[in-house]
């Protein structure tokens, strides 16, 4: 149980999970804790009439459930108990699942400690309110009060989860018009009865639904499909920046008339629009764009670059469809953006099958952001090399990394879409140090080479000298690994791992 809880607080991490904090102790009581979410729950946001949800607001909420939910599948963690009520949401309108540690830890206990009802003596209104929790749950956990949560049953609860977001309503309302809460449990459990596919559940969901919520749990789609699904049936094809800044100024105009009674929205809109520009540009930028001031460029003394590039990439994708390079990438840039979260790195952008992060920039860090970068390099290659190709399994993803340390200046371009860009010959050295490297390794400049050994904690091997576009000749090294006892030298000598099972080297100090 104590290996059990550390891993969750250590490694389970994604924008749409309540992260696990630990546990406390008190009057003789163990307490969980987590993250705290300060919007509160879904449930009390949908019921709330002053807030106006459009169908792309509805989707958003829904695509940060399916995205936390796949996550938890893919770390093999079942929920067992999915509901509005269990999905909290944060300052910046992110949706996460919270209660996911409870029915883990469960199945380390004995099988009695599992869903266990007893017969309770409720007053009437609190019995139907006991009863109506059954509406979530798939038909074979009420049937079976013992059987164990499986990630189908997350599925189903997923599919009234849809429901219950778009109608904003109690899934089996029209059915309570003619029934008691008990006999539409028995109806659902037993008959197959399933909620009413009204107008307000837009036509491209229903056969999603369909499949989500089938009575075989084996016909049951998998999370992966179905959040893909709910991607695919999105009504916008504009991106979410447009839509929600679309939606903002739409607030905004409505707003000027009734600004004392509706300030709640305006926060709401406010929120929204600081929570996409935090993600587009770095925070300290965002909010002097946000205040209406100029953004100045700015010269940073000492930085260190790392490019990512799939080595064969030309060849990958002639014998793929476009669909898949876009799917595969996404996988696998996703898997980098969770790794990144635990450096003290910045991501600057992604082209084509090039990744870019930095580190000392915009966030000055001293001297050690060549050891930020390095631990990233690290990281970022047991990922790949455990990395799953999905339309061709057979096959490896070899990536070259080359890092570089110097002076840029960075600003921000553009007025519409605005990008944070970096200029100076050290972008260029990087990207030449990831041209020139080979599939799998670390290559690294002489002035990184320096740093890294100033700092101390890595292993690092001469290579030669390699001639740079502008620069001549200039000595370059490889990066092995960390001076640590338990650190790897190569990622071939790691088994065949799934990408939750990998290693991660998450300090920020050199060791």
């Amino acid at each position: 149980m104590q290996r059990t809880l550390l891993w969750m607080k250590s490694s389970v991490s994604h924008p749409n999970i309540m992260r696990f904090l630990g546990v406390t102790e008190n009057t003789g009581r163990i307490f969980l804790v987590s993250e705290y979410c300060s919007k509160g729950v879904l449930q009390d946001i949908l019921l709330n009439d002053n807030y106006k949800l459009d169908a792309h607001f509805k989707f958003s909420l829904t695509s940060d459930v399916a995205a936390g939910l796949k996550y938890l599948h893919r770390v093999n963690i079942v929920h067992g108990s999915l509901s509005t009520t269990t999905c909290f949401i944060d300052s910046r309108w992110n949706v996460k699942i919270a209660d996911w540690e409870y029915t883990h830890m469960a199945t380390m206990q004995q099988p009695h400690a599992l869903s266990q009802v007893a017969a309770l003596d409720y007053p009437q209104d609190d019995y139907d309110l006991d009863i109506r929790s059954q509406y979530v749950k798939a038909p074979e956990l009420v049937r079976r009060a013992h059987v164990k949560p499986t990630k189908p049953c997350d599925v189903y609860s997923f599919s009234i989860l849809l429901i219950e977001v778009f109608t904003r309503d109690n899934p089996y309302s029209e059915m309570e018009t003619r029934l008691e809460p008990h006999q539409v449990v028995e109806n659902v459990v037993y008959r197959g009865a399933r909620p009413a596919l009204s107008i307000a559940i837009p036509l491209p969901l229903h056969d999603l639904l369909q499949k989500a919520w089938a009575a075989d749990p084996d016909k049951r789609s998998t999370m992966q499909v179905v959040a893909e699904s709910l991607e695919r049936a999105k009504p916008s094809k504009k991106s979410v920046l447009d839509c929600m800044m679309e939606a903002i100024e739409g607030y905004i105009a409505n707003l000027e008339d009734k600004v004392n009674e509706r300030t709640e929205e305006l926060q709401l809109a406010k929120a929204n629009s600081e929570s996409l520009l935090y993600k587009i540009l770095p925070q300290p930028v965002a909010e002097k764009l946000s205040r209406g001031e100029e953004v100045q460029p700015e010269s940073f003394e000492s930085v260190t670059i790392l490019f990512a590039d799939i080595a064969g990439f030309t060849s990958l994708a002639a014998e793929s469809s476009p669909m898949d390079i876009v799917n595969m990438l996404n996988e696998l840039y996703t898997l980098f953006d969770e790794v990144i979260e635990k450096h003290g790195v910045y991501k600057v952008e992604t082209i084509g099958d090039a990744y870019m992060v930095i580190s000392g920039l915009p966030v000055r860090n001293g001297t050690i952001h060549a050891t930020e970068i390095a631990s990233t390099a690290l990281n970022l290659k047991l990922v790949v090399a455990t990395f799953k190709i999905r339309h061709k399994p057979s096959a490896t993803l070899k990536l070259r990394f080359g890092v570089h340390t110097g002076c840029v200046v960075a600003g921000v371009v553009g007025m519409k879409m605005p990008r944070y860009c970096l200029f100076g010959d050290t972008v260029n050295v990087a990207s030449r140090m990831e041209s020139t490297s080979e599939a799998m390794k670390i290559q690294l400049s002489d002035v990184t080479y320096a740093q890294l050994m100033e700092n101390g904690g890595f292993r690092m091997t001469e290579r030669g000298t390699v001639e740079v576009k502008g620069k001549g000749a200039m000595q370059t090294y490889w990066l092995l690994g960390k001076t640590s006892p338990d650190s790897v030298s190569d990622c071939a000598e790691f088994p065949t791992l799934y990408p939750q099972d990998v290693p991660m080297i998450t300090s920020s100090c050199p060791i």
